[in-house]
């Protein structure tokens, strides 16, 4: 996931990965890294979070962290408009985002869970959430080959499953994990102090 190097511009994954094998030729040569594609955000306090490719039509989304907007940066863009409003469907924060080849857009919100919207339409097709009280910073995901949508969780030594079938019914829907790794992940012990 690329970071942002400005709180207002964004790099693609590929853009990145560009800017870091070329870094060194022309940090040799101008004496500073250059960046050949960025995208400026129209907000000032946007923080980039997540971003996603659709592999349809090259355009990239990006969530804000701290309101939940999503932003859509058209291929062949240099900047990007509000695709997703701060706020919509309640959302208060986007960190990360996937785009499948289905024309889904899958949104994690770090303190819920997963908002899976339809990318032509721009509505909320499914939203799966962690039940209330459970610690939780849902994070990263990886979408796979048959829709399926596995994704991390930064405090709970879980991972989570949304199955395309689980998408198409709609609606709301518990996020629960489907696999508990806290056996097989060491936990770390911290030194006392005395």
């Amino acid at each position: 996931m690329s970071r942002s190097f400005h709180r207002r511009t964004f790099l693609t994954g590929a853009t990145a990965a560009a800017v870091a094998l070329a870094a060194p030729r022309a940090a040799a040569a101008t004496g500073r890294p250059r960046v050949s594609t960025a995208f400026t955000l129209p907000d000032d306090r946007s923080y980039p979070e997540g971003i996603a490719l659709d592999p349809r039509t090259g355009d990239a989304y990006v969530g804000s962290f701290t309101t939940g907007a999503i932003y859509r940066a058209a291929a062949g863009s240099r900047t990007a408009a509000v695709f997703l409003p701060a706020g919509a469907d309640g959302r208060t924060t986007a960190n990360g985002l996937k785009a499948d080849r289905a024309g889904r857009l899958w949104v994690t919100n770090h303190t819920t869970g997963i908002d899976v919207y339809d990318l032509r339409e721009r509505t909320l097709l499914a939203r799966f959430e962690v039940p209330e009280g459970d610690r939780r910073f849902v994070n990263d995901l990886a979408v796979t080959a048959d829709g399926t949508a596995y994704a991390t969780d930064s405090v709970r030594p879980v991972i989570y499953r949304v199955t395309p079938a689980e998408v198409a019914r709609g609606g709301s829907a518990p996020l629960a994990a489907h696999v508990d790794l806290s056996g097989a992940i060491p936990r770390t012990h911290r030194p006392t102090t005395s």
